[in-house]
């Protein structure tokens, strides 16, 4: 099993994440969530691994609950161009 470490920061606005100090390169593989979500971590290790084997393509699970939480994984670019109803719209396929 492979062992992640990880950093998180709390920003107001997408600019942010590109600006200096974070700095962040619009390629860079990110986590995206969004409304109110409850997963396991089954669900979060499978997203990455999921990630890992198609770096390339941006990869969503919706809730199934009705109120449309979104976990997404995909490049800062990818993810930051699409609307939540898009990615909402991709993990129902």
């Amino acid at each position: 099993m492979a062992i992640f470490a990880a950093t998180v920061t709390l920003v107001d606005s997408f600019d942010e994440l590109v600006a200096q100090p974070i700095g962040l390169e619009r390629e860079r593989p990110c986590l995206a969530m969004a409304d109110n979500l409850v997963f396991a971590s089954s669900q979060l290790d499978r997203m990455i691994a999921t990630h890992s084997a198609e770096p390339d393509r941006v990869n969503a699970l919706a809730s199934g609950d009705g109120i449309g939480g979104v976990l997404a994984t995909g490049s800062l670019a990818e993810l930051l161009g699409r609307a939540p109803q898009n990615a909402r719209a991709a993990a129902a396929r």
